[in-house]
C-alpha cells in the first residue's frame, strides 16, 4: 500500500510538471499583436504604398509554477512602430538623404511661390531624373526645415517660414517617407504651428522625427524594416535661445536638442536597442561656411560611439565635408536642397545596406539655381564640388570617385 501511495504521489507530480511546462507556452496571437499604424502614433498608417504593422512582443516571465503576466513597463519597453517594407530584388537598401527644403509658398525667394498646386509639378523645379531616383529609394528622408501651419504667432526672427498644410503633396511627390523637424524654423510660429506640423505630416502617413510636445516625444525614433532589418531614423538640433528654439522637457514642447545635454545620446542609444542599423539627422554646424565647427566633430563621434551606423547633417545651407569614424559614415552638411533662388552647389545622397549590412554611400553632385535643383551633369562643375568637399573634409581622409562612391582613403 505504501508503495502504491508512493508511485500514485509521484505520477500527480508529473502531472503537475507536464500542465506547468504547457501553461508556459503562450497561445498563437497571445504574444504578438498585429494592427495597423504608423511609424509614431498606432491610429494611422505611415506609408500609402506598404502595409505598416505594429508588433509587441511582451516578455513572458516564467516560473517553476506559473507564468506571471508582464508588467506594463515591459510590454511598454518592447513595444517597436515599425513600418514595414517588405523585400527588395537584389537583397540591398537603398536609403536617401538630402538637405534643406522650404515649402513657404508666401516667401518672396522661396522657390514655392512659384509652384501652383493642381498646375505645376515638383519636376517642373527639380530635376525629373533626380525626382526619379529619389522616387525610386527605398526610404527618402528629408529636412521639413519650415512649419505646415496657419496658425501661431510669429517669432521676433528675420526669418520666419510657414507653408499652407496643403504643401505637403509636394513631399508626396518625391516620395518622402520622413522628415527631421529639428531645426531653427519648425518652431518659427510657436507651439501651435510646430504640433500642427506634427498632424500634417502624420495625416500625409509621413513619419516625423526630432521634436514633439515633449522630451519623450521628441527622442522617439521612426523606424522602417525591410529585406528582415530594422532602420531605425533619430533627428536632433541645436537649439538656440536666441532665434527661439527650445529643447522639449518633460513637460513642455520642442525640439530633441542635438548637444548640450544626453538626450540625443539616450535616444540613439534607445533606437540601437530596438534596430539593426540606426542614421542620426542632425541640423548643426554654422551657417554659410563649408568648413565643420568643434562641436561637430565631436558630437558626430559621440553619436556614433553611442550607436549610430551613419550621422547626416543640415543647417549650414551649403555643403560640408564627410568623414569616416571607426569605419561609419559622417556628412557634415548637405546644403540647401530645395529652399531658396540662390545659385549654390548641394548634393542628394545614398546610403545602400548590402545584404550583410555593409554601408556604402554614394553622393550625386547638384545645383540649385533660381528655384530649380538638378543634377549637375557639367563634367568641370561636377568635379569642382567633389573637390570642395574633399578638400573641407576635416581629416581629408575621403575620397568620392566618378560614380559618386564615397569611401576612406
Amino acid at each position: 500500500m505504501k508503495n502504491r501511495l508512493i508511485y500514485i504521489s509521484a505520477a500527480v507530480v508529473l502531472v503537475a510538471i507536464a500542465v506547468a511546462f504547457y501553461m508556459s507556452f503562450p497561445k498563437a496571437g497571445d504574444s504578438i499583436l498585429t494592427t495597423a499604424l504608423t511609424a509614431v502614433p498606432a491610429s494611422e498608417t505611415t506609408q500609402s504604398a506598404t502595409t505598416t504593422v505594429q508588433t509587441t512582443i511582451a516578455a513572458t516571465q516564467t516560473s517553476s509554477a506559473a507564468t506571471q503576466a508582464p508588467t506594463k513597463k515591459q510590454v511598454e519597453d518592447t513595444v517597436v512602430n515599425i513600418v514595414e517594407l517588405g523585400s527588395t530584388a537584389d537583397g540591398k537598401i537603398k536609403v536617401g538623404f538630402t538637405g534643406d527644403i522650404n515649402l513657404d509658398e508666401k516667401w518672396e525667394t522661396g522657390p514655392m511661390q512659384f509652384y501652383n498646386l493642381g498646375t505645376n509639378s515638383i519636376s517642373d523645379f527639380i530635376d525629373p531624373v533626380l525626382v526619379g531616383r529619389m522616387k525610386a529609394a527605398d526610404i527618402l528622408f528629408v529636412n521639413n526645415e519650415f512649419a505646415f501651419s496657419d496658425r501661431g504667432q510669429k517669432q521676433g526672427k528675420k526669418y520666419t517660414f510657414r507653408a499652407n498644410p496643403s504643401n505637403v503633396s509636394v513631399l508626396k511627390e518625391l516620395g518622402v517617407d520622413a522628415v527631421s523637424i529639428a531645426n531653427n524654423h519648425i518652431y518659427d510660429y510657436k507651439t501651435d504651428a510646430m504640433l500642427d506640423t506634427i498632424t500634417t505630416l502624420k495625416g500625409a502617413n509621413i513619419a516625423c522625427v526630432g521634436a514633439g510636445e515633449n522630451i519623450a516625444q521628441a527622442k522617439r525614433a521612426a523606424y522602417f524594416r525591410i529585406n528582415g532589418k530594422t532602420i531605425a531614423f533619430v533627428a536632433a538640433g541645436r537649439t538656440e535661445s536666441w532665434l527661439n528654439t527650445p529643447a522639449a522637457t518633460s513637460s513642455k514642447p520642442g525640439i530633441l536638442d542635438a548637444y548640450g545635454s544626453d538626450n540625443c545620446i539616450n535616444a540613439i542609444k534607445a533606437a540601437a536597442a530596438k534596430s539593426d542599423c540606426v542614421f542620426v539627422y542632425v541640423h548643426w554646424g554654422t551657417e554659410n561656411t563649408n568648413n565643420t565647427s568643434g562641436e561637430q566633430l565631436t558630437e558626430g563621434k559621440r553619436y556614433i560611439d553611442a550607436g549610430a551606423h551613419a550621422v547626416i547633417g543640415a543647417h549650414p545651407h551649403v555643403l560640408q565635408g564627410m568623414d569616416f569614424y571607426k569605419g561609419r559614415f559622417i556628412a557634415y552638411s548637405l546644403g540647401n536642397f530645395w529652399f531658396n533662388l540662390k545659385s549654390l552647389q548641394s548634393g542628394y545622397l545614398e546610403l545602400v545596406i548590402d545584404e550583410n549590412g555593409k554601408i556604402e554611400p554614394q553622393f550625386i553632385p547638384c545645383q540649385t539655381n533660381g528655384g530649380k535643383t538638378f543634377i549637375e551633369n557639367d563634367e568641370s562643375k561636377r568635379n569642382e564640388t567633389v573637390k570642395l568637399i574633399e578638400s573641407v573634409s576635416p581629416r581629408r581622409n575621403i575620397s568620392i570617385d566618378e560614380n559618386g562612391i564615397v569611401t576612406e582613403k
